[in-house]
């Protein structure tokens, strides 16, 4: 084994290196071709180019320990390690310019400061992992069965597309102006804020903390469909704590999940086709879309547009659409305990369960072979069913036992509406009933043969 010591080398053209170890203090390489294999180099400073882009250098088997990498041209690295450690002194930095740097094979790149490429490098991890405190990556990245680690920040500024990968941002995770595309991977991280383009097909996302999505991001998620929630099932899910959208997501399958909120922005778009959804809060304040789905929500805001197509909703509080917002409902089921409406509904073979439904003033419905089922329905705007329109000032229409005491039970309910300290029972009120038909017989015998009238009179009467 071949040791080295010095303060500064250079090389030029070959470097010839079998089993051996190289330990300078600054070293610069311009190197042509490197021979050999289980190499070792430990250097605090350590500069490596090469300009032949049609061989490119390959390190086998090698390990490079060092504080501050810079790589120009292409390279591989094969079964290799590079660890740049935590200086006192200096910036600690792996940087790779104007190249292409490709892992393979188990190679592995660990800083314990910063990972950075610039917008002219590619980078490719194959079965290979990366780890930094911070990253920053403006060129392309692709991974296949890799695993990227940022502690601190990851910051994408180019391409990246992965392939059954990993990608951990254990702290911040920005996509600035750039491009994902993601299959079947995993990706964890914390306070996102995207501002990308691209497809994520069959992943895990989990995002905590604060999650923002730009303006002018556009993301295509796809997923294994789903039509019923089912947690215990394996699927791909995204997974946002707290997600605000000003940008544009269309999702197709499998889950999406929010813990606290899910925001769509006023200029934002969510479409949501055969996706199950899971969430705290539900605001709606652009345009989301959910069809051949399922929505599970603590409560439902709409001061923009929420269209409902072939869905299952089920929400545990409200559901309240805001004077200027529109809900659409299409052969769909809702589900809540307060829905109120001071906006526009349109709904078409639709049913909605409620405790309390209520239209307010300026509200406006159109409703064609729609159930309500709740037990109290107030209207004080207009509705359009089955093509007449009507305006109603403060109607409301309450439901009833059916237990064949309908009738008096919504006798009993006006009465207490007129007056509310007085309480009606329905067997009080059928035995007045007929105890003032018996008084008032000339005015109801004509309707009856003799013996019909009284038996009806008994068979009406509570025993």
């Amino acid at each position: 084994m071949l040791k080295s010591k010095q303060k500064k080398l250079s090389h030029y053209n070959t470097l010839l290196m079998n089993h051996s170890v190289l330990e300078v203090e600054d070293c610069s390489l311009f190197l042509d071709k490197i021979e050999g294999k289980e190499n070792a180099i430990k250097t605090k400073s350590l500069h490596i180019e090469h300009l032949d882009k049609a061989n490119p250098l390959n390190f086998k088997k090698c390990a490079i320990h060092t504080t501050s990498l810079s790589m120009e041209g292409d390279f591989v690295l094969d079964d290799s390690f590079i660890y740049s450690e935590e200086s006192h002194d200096d910036y600690t930095l792996v940087q790779t310019v104007h190249g292409k740097l490709k892992l393979i094979n188990g190679s592995k790149i660990e800083s314990k400061g910063l990972i950075y490429t610039d917008k002219d490098t590619e980078i490719e991890v194959d079965n290979s992992t990366i780890s930094s405190q911070k990253m920053l990556n403006q060129g392309l990245t692709q991974l296949r069965d890799a695993e990227i680690t940022s502690e601190i920040l990851m910051q994408i500024k180019g391409r990246m597309d992965a392939i059954k990968s990993k990608i951990n941002a254990s702290n911040s995770w920005f996509t600035d102006q750039s491009q994902l595309n993601l299959t079947d991977t995993k990706v964890s991280a914390v306070n996102a804020s995207i501002d990308a383009t691209g497809k994520i097909k069959n992943s895990d996302v989990t995002l905590t903390g604060k999650t923002l999505v730009h303006t002018d991001a556009a993301l295509a998620i796809e997923m294994i469909p789903q039509t019923k929630l089912a947690p215990q099932s394996k699927r791909a899910q995204f997974k946002a704590d707290d997600l605000s959208m000003l940008g544009s997501m269309q999702v197709s399958g499998g889950s999406v999940v929010s813990n606290e909120q899910l925001k769509v922005g006023t200029q934002a778009v969510l479409a949501a086709n055969g996706t199950d959804m899971e969430l705290n809060q539900f605001d709606v304040n652009g345009s989301a879309v959910v069809k051949k789905g399922y929505l599970l929500a603590e409560n439902i805001t709409v001061t923009g547009s929420l269209t409902l197509e072939k869905t299952d909703v089920e929400v545990d509080k409200r559901i309240d659409i805001d004077a200027h917002a529109k809900l659409t409902a299409q052969m769909s089921e809702v589900k809540t305990k307060d829905f109120t409406s001071l906006g526009k509904v349109e709904a078409k073979a639709t049913t909605v369960k409620a405790t309390d439904i209520h239209f307010a003033a300026g509200s406006h419905s159109t409703f064609k072979g729609v159930k309500l089922d709740a037990n109290t329905v107030t209207i004080s705007g207009s509705m359009d069913v089955g093509g007449r329109t009507e305006s109603l000032d403060d109607y409301q229409i309450a439901q009833m036992p059916k237990d064949g005491d309908c009738l008096f039970h919504a006798i009993a309910h006006q009465l207490q509406v007129v007056d509310h300290r007085r309480k009606y029972s329905t067997e009080k009120l059928r035995n007045m009933a007929v105890a003032y038909i018996k008084k008032n017989k000339h005015q109801f015998q004509d309707f009856f043969t003799k013996d019909d009238f009284n038996t009806h009179l008994e068979k009406m009467a509570c025993q």
